[in-house]
């Protein structure tokens, strides 16, 4: 595939990240694309494979943003508890998941790939 080659060129930059528009760009497919999505997903995966590290961005519905990233705990704590705690007025957003967005960003330690 298309993202496999496209990405090999990224594997020491550990500071980039993409959302599904971005690896689509890469692979050269819609961002819906079911192979693509099979494709993230096995580069995510805890398997030997994994490539990818999955976080997400947070577009807050009271403060016109271009998405920022937001911990990984944060996000693991709203589907505990059912909310997000928006960081820039503290309100509970409970249908916080139409604001996140996942990027992945290449897994740290492949330098010696």
């Amino acid at each position: 595939m298309q993202l496999s080659r496209n990405l090999a060129g990224h594997l020491t930059d550990t500071e980039t990240y993409w959302t599904f528009s971005g690896l689509s760009r890469l692979a050269g497919v819609a961002p819906d694309d079911p192979v693509l999505i099979s494709a993230v997903r096995i580069l995510c995966s805890e398997a030997d494979a994994r490539l990818l590290d999955m976080h997400f961005l947070y577009y807050s519905p009271v403060k016109d943003t271009n998405g920022e990233p937001i911990d990984d705990s944060s996000v693991a704590d709203a589907y505990k508890s059912g909310f997000i705690v928006d960081p820039h007025n503290g309100e509970e957003i409970a249908n916080f998941e139409e604001y996140l967005v996942p990027y992945f960003q290449v897994r740290q330690g492949l330098d010696h790939v």
